[in-house]
């Protein structure tokens, strides 16, 4: 082309038609065509597309160049703008075959390049076109060449087509689509379909593409529509889906191939199931106005067709549909055609539950079908031998298990069931299956708009009737609206008239009853049914003779059912009984013995029959006074009919008088199981009652309360049910829910005893204790219109021991002991006077009050001895003292006695502790003295070895008497030995051998972990064991798994501070001790005492307390001696408590409260005195205690006897070595102030002056300043007595000295010592100087010094001190701050911090003047 002068030469002009074109158009065009052909022959192929370019510019529909355009592209493998130039050929000339030629070569020249390379062809909708325009374009071509003839190139077409569904298997389902058959000859499915698929197996193909395509679109409706929730679009888009599709012709043509076919019947009536099912949910998305047409027609007449041509191919669930949708009015009109459809049902799928269904109906005597022997047997024959029946409940069991399968999807089975189920009188059977048909009606409705009016008929009369009977008359309402709606409906509706009288019957308006079914009877005079109904309600209305009249004609009828003949006797004889009270003065009434011949006729005719023998136990009972026979006939009605109300009720009330409640409870369990008394248990309570307390009395707590809760539901005034509830919440923990109970009882029954007397325990329990005790005086001293019984004083006793415990525990010691002190009277009355002694409650109780004794030692004298001897001489412990106690010797006797101080009973040990002791080990040997313990469990008698083992254990600890604790020993292995599984007796003999045996304690401990592994007190006690043998790290691992159990568990951290004291580290320890205190709650003696120790040695061993105003330390103090109080009302004995009182007494100035410890103390160490044997500790002691005393009483200004006692102290310090230098100082220092508050001041400061001690020549200074005595001071390097010497310089106005205090006080001011640049401002103010270098240098060496901003800036000042709020700031000091602003909004909020300030409000008054 290069060379080409043409190519210059080309018009710019845009075209136009080939008609409009000039001559010299013509010859451009012509001349650029024949360039563009010689470039196409030498394959210039780009440079052929830019002439054709320029033609077209010139011609836009130039046909020559476009094909030539085309060609340039397909060779170049441009295949989709090759196409575009084809079309466009196509487009300008139908008839010219080159563009349909040209189009052709395309796509197959992109197929056979191709062929072989998969993931080009897979793209060929992205590459070429769309599949649907390549079949239609290969269909057009196809037809263009035959008609000319070309069946070669037709050929080709029909074998590319053959290979590409293979290639592309995408492609297969429009091509499938296309050949699906319609009535146009020319179309793609009649023209080319036949030779590239069969007809069916296109049809096949195209259907299961279709079945895809369908359901990934319905799918997708779903999702589109899944957020906005509107049911009717969906419904809508699935009806555009189901409207478009050509599923259903599919089918139809797959169905006439076969029709064609020889042997295709399966296969056929296999597709017929398939386009029903297709059909059936189609139908459900059409509008409700065709809905029922297509259903008509496609639906009922096809299945209708399949059942008359192809009975012995169709399905069990087409045949299932059949029998579904045959609407007839009840199941007696449409008998012959039911008969015949469920005979060959069962014939033809004798494995199906339907089946099964129907041959148990048929098999039943209840049944409405009639087959002979013959049938019966060729049906029988079709079934397997373990499933066929022959007694009528399994007639009803295996009705029941086919229904549960089948009531979700066949009508038939369920309306066959419910018959069935109203026939035997089984209403609750029969209720959620009659529902399920109803609602299986609607739904019938509601997708295919067909409307079975006969079935929803039938369906909702025998619901009317269910409703009559199931829990009534709950439903009564609903019964009537039903048969209401039907009478009105039809007035001559007999069948909805008679259950409406039923109901009438039923809720007892016997006359329009009687009336109704009058009517009925009109129409059918022998009707069973209505006369048994009319006869009962003539027997109710009075009228007997009407009634037996009804009755004899009942029994004459020859059809007449054993069950309904058995009614009738039954009913005669309460006719007979009736007639018999009526005329009983009547000496030839025989109607007694007639009832009891008619009930023997009917147990004659059934002997299941329950009815009959409850009436004759009525007759036994209350006409021929024969109990044992009456309670056999009950006990046989109610075994035959397990909801007998009446029969159990007689039952069980005699089983309850004799005291059988298992038996008893056992009754009330079936009745309430049997579900046939619903009615009447929303009206009687007592077998609910009788199941609670059954449960109540054997432990079962929770059923208890269940059975108990559902029987006052049904009454609650019921008062037994009432306190047995309230009894079962308080044995089962739920204590404020058995305060709600009898809060109720006394609310209703206000004088009822019992419920006053748990109401009591109740309020104990919840620690009302006040309340309680009110309750319990009354019940047991006070209202004489009660009657007293034991089990008042003795819960009594059991309240008084957990009130002194509560008590005790809070603190209150006086009052604990007075309780303690009442509970042991209260014990003697028990004992003495009531003759109570077995009960072991009360010696628990006694074992607990004198506990409190023994732990209370300011109260060892308030302990009723002579009260406690009575008790037990009153439970005759000397006269029955038992073997078994041999090794256990303490008695009666022994009470007397003195305690044995060579086996370990210390000095210290008094005689009332002793006696105490004494006392708690009989009271745990009385529970077994005043029981018989050989008759007791092993768990009973472990628990008596247990409680006497804890008593000497205790009496041991109290006493070190080793007697205790090896009697101890020996009752923890009895107990052991007798239950080996409870860990608090290995415990508590580990605790026993602690200090006899490491490894036997250690093991026992071990024992009791294995038991109990999870038990902090055992971990604790085993870490004790370790700490006594002084391994550290064991016991500190113990302590720490204990603290992993229970945190807040005190003695844990207790132990960790004792494991750290040994190991020397004296801070940790200290505060853990604090912990444990905190955690303890002041409720441990021994915690407290070390809690008090570590503060001791905090402060004042290790020196952390420091002189001043430490408002935290002095809490700390108080708190301190707050616990020590408490502590030594228990223990008034112990002289380091007594000590470490006195000295943090002395140390917070309490001096008065101080004074009666140290007088105590000094007395109890002088009687330890002896002249001839000194020991120099106790000399020293006493030394010391001298000198404290003589500080109190300096402090309470007792100075001549404080003079005294120091002198004393003074001269007693040298009798002995080691008098400390501060006890001398002490002395001297509370003689110089003595003599100085005497007046005289030479001898004071003669005194004082001896020493050079800072606090002794502050004080020496102080009475120099106060007697006027010149001041010689000489101590200019120490500040503190510099800062007072500067302030008796400035009291006395001494400017002499102000010039060398300024220079002495510049050399020693502190950064952090305010009280220096206090004074160093005033002396400046004094000399009339600048205080503004000495501020800065103060705020440059402290920038944080509060007090001199406030000199400086008080605005200042504030914002620092709101800067730091961990600072210590008063309401005053920052009230103080803000006047000095002399800001408006910083007075108005001094104002609110401090009200009460007079310069708040005179500062806020000048801010307006």
């Amino acid at each position: 082309m290069s060379g080409n002068n043409l190519k210059k030469t080309k018009k710019n002009s845009s075209g136009s038609k080939k008609s409009n074109l000039s001559s010299g158009d013509l010859l451009t065009i012509k001349n650029y065509l024949k360039n563009a052909k010689d470039d196409f022959t030498k394959k210039n192929f780009e440079d052929c597309i830019e002439w054709c370019d320029y033609i077209l510019e010139i011609d836009n529909s130039n046909f020559f160049a476009i094909l030539l355009k085309g060609k340039c592209f397909n060779t170049l493998e441009k295949y989709k703008k090759a196409i575009e130039m084809y079309e466009l050929n196509v487009s300008l000339d139908e008839d010219n075959i080159l563009g349909y030629k040209g189009e052709w070569e395309v796509f197959n020249n992109f197929f056979t390049s191709n062929f072989d390379n998969k993931d080009i062809l897979e793209r060929f909708e992205e590459l070429i076109c769309p599949f649907d325009k390549f079949f239609d374009f290969l269909h057009i071509f196809y037809i263009k060449n035959m008609e000319i003839n070309d069946t070669l190139t037709a050929n080709n077409i029909i074998i590319l087509l053959t290979d590409f569904k293979i290639k592309v298997p995408e492609s297969e389902s429009y091509l499938l689509k296309k050949c699906i058959p319609n009535n146009d000859t020319s179309s793609f499915a009649n023209v080319i379909g036949p030779r590239i698929y069969s007809k069916k197996d296109s049809l096949t193909k195209a259907l299961q593409f279709e079945l895809k395509q369908e359901k990934m679109k319905k799918l997708k409706v779903k999702a589109l529509n899944r957020m906005n929730n509107n049911n009717e679009d969906i419904r809508n888009a699935q009806y555009e889906i189901y409207k478009e599709s050509p599923i259903e012709i599919i089918y139809q043509e797959i169905i006439n191939c076969l029709l064609e076919e020889e042997d295709s019947n399966d296969e056929r009536f296999k597709l017929e199931e398939e386009l029903l099912n297709y059909r059936l949910e189609k139908v459900k998305y059409f509008p409700d106005n065709i809905k029922f047409d297509y259903f008509a027609k496609n639906i009922l007449e096809n299945l209708e067709n399949l059942m008359l041509i192809g009975k012995e191919q169709i399905t069990s669930k087409l045949y299932r549909l059949y029998l579904d949708w045959m609407d007839f009015n009840s199941l007696e009109d449409g008998i012959q055609d039911i008969q015949q459809n469920i005979k060959s049902y069962m014939l033809k799928f004798p494995e199906d539950n339907l089946s099964q269904l129907f041959l148990a109906v048929i098999c039943s005597k209840h049944s409405i079908f009639k087959f002979d022997d013959k049938e019966l047997e060729l049906i029988k024959s079709k079934f397997d031998e373990d499933i066929l029946i022959t007694e009528e409940d399994q007639c009803f069991g295996m009705i029941v298990d086919c229904i549960e399968k089948l009531q979700s999807t066949s009508l038939i089975a369920i309306r066959l069931a419910v018959n069935y189920l109203v026939l035997t009188k089984k209403y609750n059977e029969a209720l959620p299956i009659i529902e399920k048909g109803i609602n299986i009606c609607r739904s019938f409705y509601q997708d295919y708009a067909f409307n079975m009016t006969n079935t929803k008929l039938s369906f909702s009369l025998d619901l009317a009737l269910v409703y009559t009977y199931v829990d009534a008359p709950k439903y009564h309402v609903l019964a009537l609206k039903l048969y209401d709606q039907y009478i009105s409906e039809d007035p001559r509706n007999l069948r909805a008239k008679l259950g409406k009288a039923v109901v009438f019957a039923e809720r007892e308006e016997f006359e329009d009853a009687s009336e109704l079914i009058s009517e009925y009877l009109k129409v059918y005079p022998n009707s069973v049914t209505a006369l048994e109904k009319f006869s009962y309600c003539q027997l109710q209305l009075g009228n007997y003779e009407t009634s037996l009249q009804c009755l004899e004609k009942i029994l004459i009828n020859p059809e007449l059912g054993s069950q309904l003949e058995c009614d009738v006797r039954f009913q005669q004889s309460v006719i007979f009984l009736k007639k018999f009270e009526q005329e009983n003065d009547d000496d030839e009434n025989d109607y007694l013995n007639m009832a009891y011949e008619s009930l023997i006729k009917a147990i004659k005719i059934d002997e299941f029959y329950f009815k009959a023998f409850q009436q004759l136990g009525f007759l036994y009972s209350e006409y021929f006074e024969d109990e044992a026979r009456a309670f056999k006939c009950y006990w046989k009605a109610f075994f035959l009919n397990n909801g007998d109300m009446k029969s159990a009720h007689y039952i069980v009330t005699k089983l309850c008088e004799e005291q059988e409640w298992k038996m008893a409870s056992s009754i009330c369990k079936d009745l309430i199981d049997s579900n046939l008394v619903k009615r009447q248990l929303q009206f009687e309570n007592w077998p609910y009652r009788v199941l609670g307390i059954y449960n109540l009395d054997i432990g079962e707590l929770d059923q208890s309360i269940d059975w108990l809760q559902n029987s006052i539901r049904v009454n609650n005034y019921d008062q037994q049910s009432l306190v047995a509830l309230g009894q079962a919440y308080l044995e089962s923990g739920k204590a404020e829910a058995a305060l709600k109970v009898f809060s109720r009882v006394i609310e209703l029954y206000p004088d009822y005893e019992y419920g006053m007397f748990f109401y009591a325990i109740i309020l104990s329990k919840l620690g009302s204790f006040v309340d309680a005790e009110e309750i319990f005086n009354n019940l047991c001293f006070e209202d004489e219109k009660i009657e007293f019984k034991d089990c008042y004083l003795i819960e009594y006793i059991t309240h008084l021991a957990e009130y002194a415990v509560y008590l005790n525990g809070q603190g209150f010691i006086s009052k604990s002991c007075n309780k303690a002190t009442k509970l042991i009277e209260c014990v003697q009355l028990c004992v003495q006077d009531l003759n109570c002694s077995n009960y072991n409650s009360i010696w628990t109780s006694l074992n607990i009050g004198l506990k409190i004794f023994l732990a209370t030692g300011s109260k060892h004298d308030d302990l009723p001895i002579e009260t406690l001897v009575d008790i037990f001489e009153s439970a005759k412990l000397l006269e029955q003292e038992i073997d078994i106690l041999k090794d256990h010797p303490i008695t009666l006797v022994d009470l007397a006695a003195e305690d044995d101080h060579e086996n370990g009973s210390g000095d210290d040990c008094s005689d009332t502790i002793s006696i105490i002791s004494k006392c708690l080990i009989l009271s745990s040997k009385c529970s077994f003295v005043t029981s018989n313990y050989e008759k007791h469990t092993r768990a009973i008698k472990a628990s008596l070895w247990y409680n006497l083992a804890t008593s000497e254990l205790t009496s041991f600890v109290a006493t070190s008497n080793s007697i205790y604790r090896d009697a101890s020993i020996l009752a923890y292995k009895q107990s052991i030995k007798l239950q080996s599984n409870i860990a608090d007796s290995w415990n508590g003999l580990g605790m026993a051998t602690m200090d006899i045996n490491y490894k036997v304690s250690q093991h026992c401990f071990i024992k009791a972990l294995s038991i109990s592994p999870k038990e902090p007190l055992i971990y604790n006690n085993l870490a004790i064991l370790a700490l006594k043998y002084k391994d550290t790290h064991f016991a500190n691992t113990l302590f720490q798994k204990s603290q992993s159990l229970f945190p807040i568990n005190y003695f844990s951290w207790f132990g960790l501070a004792l494991s750290n004291e040994i190991n020397g580290d004296e801070d940790l320890a200290a505060k853990y001790f604090k912990h444990s205190f905190l955690l303890s709650n002041n409720k441990n003696d021994f915690v407290a005492v070390y809690y008090a120790m570590a503060i001791l040695k905090e402060n004042f061993v290790f020196k952390k307390y420091t002189e001043g105003n430490n408002t935290i330390k002095l809490q700390e103090f108080i708190f301190t001696i707050r616990s020590l109080e408490v502590y030594l009302k228990k223990k008034p004995h112990d002289s380091i408590a007594i000590e470490s009182i006195l000295l943090l007494l002395e140390r917070v100035e309490d001096f008065a409260s101080a004074l009666p410890f140290v007088e105590k103390l000094l007395a109890t160490y002088e009687t330890k005195l002896d002249d001839d044997s000194m020991e120099n500790n106790l000399v020293l002691i006493i030394c010391r205690l001298k000198a404290q005393y003589a500080r109190i009483l300096l402090s309470q200004g007792e100075f001549d006897k404080s003079i005294e006692e120091a002198q004393s102290s003074n001269e007693i310090g040298g009798f002995v070595e080691g008098t400390s230098e501060e006890v001398k100082i002490s002395n001297d220092v509370v003689i110089g102030l003595a003599s100085h508050f005497k007046g005289n001041n030479k001898e004071a400061l003669e005194i004082l002056t001896k020493y050079k001690v800072d606090s002794v020549m502050e004080i020496a200074y102080k009475i120099m300043f106060t007697s006027g005595t010149n001041i010689k001071f000489d101590a200019w390097n120490n500040s503190k007595l510099l800062k007072i010497y500067t302030a008796i310089s400035l009291v006395n106005k001494d400017k002499q000295n102000y010039k060398e205090l300024i220079t002495k006080l510049n050399k020693t001011l502190k950064t952090d010592d305010p009280d220096l640049l206090d004074l160093l401002t005033v002396i400046n103010k004094r000399l009339d100087k600048d205080n503004t270098h000495l501020l800065q240098r103060s705020l440059f060496i402290n920038p944080d010094n509060l007090n001199t901003w406030e000199i400086v800036d008080p605005k200042l000042a504030f914002r620092l001190m709101d800067s730091k709020p961990l600072q210590v700031a008063t309401p005053e000091l920052k009230s103080d701050i803000l006047i000095k602003t002399q800001q408006l909004s910083k007075i108005q909020r001094a104002m609110f911090l401090t009200p009460w300030k007079v310069e708040a409000v005179d500062a806020f008054t000048q801010c307006y003047l």
